[in-house]
């Protein structure tokens, strides 16, 4: 039954650091890539294509004939006020947590969530086991002790 348990506990390992490696590691390695290269775009020209994309959205907007009110406030809303938006950006970076290593954290408390459950699980069935093997409640004859229910019922 504990070779069950240790079974159990390293495939959530092997599952969780090839979920980590492979699928995540992968996501937040596309996107430090792509952080890389608009970094590397300079200050003018990003700034030229940042008022070239606005006049064209207002152009569609104007095409499309949306009331601009609307759509001005529902962008606000999505980002969150609009003030300071992007001041947040780059500050991930410069001595606070990365969102990699917070994501890390989030899965790490999870495991070990999924790890207690599991060996509590193991452990209340081998606790359960032992006390019918050395007690002698697994007996033939019939009293309290025989009645698999009797520990929860009489909780």
């Amino acid at each position: 039954m504990y070779g069950t348990m240790i079974c159990t506990l390293v495939a959530l390992l092997a599952a969780v650091l090839y979920v980590d490696r492979m699928i995540i590691g992968k996501y937040h390695e596309m996107e430090s890539q792509i952080t890389r290269l608009l970094l590397s775009v300079p200050r003018s020209t990003a700034s030229h294509i940042v008022t070239d994309l606005e006049e064209a959205l207002e152009a569609f907007r104007e095409v499309t004939e949306v009331d601009s009110t609307t759509v001005e406030q529902q962008r606000l809303a999505a980002m969150g006020g609009g003030t300071g938006s992007h001041s947040s950006h780059g500050s991930g970076r410069r001595g606070g947590v990365t969102r990699r290593r917070k994501f890390q954290m989030i899965a790490g408390v999870l495991v070990a969530l999924i790890a207690g459950v599991t060996v509590g699980m193991y452990a209340v069935t081998l606790s359960y086991v032992s006390d019918c093997f050395f007690f002698g409640h697994g007996s033939t004859g019939a009293s309290q002790g025989d009645d698999p229910l009797f520990f929860v019922q009489t909780m």
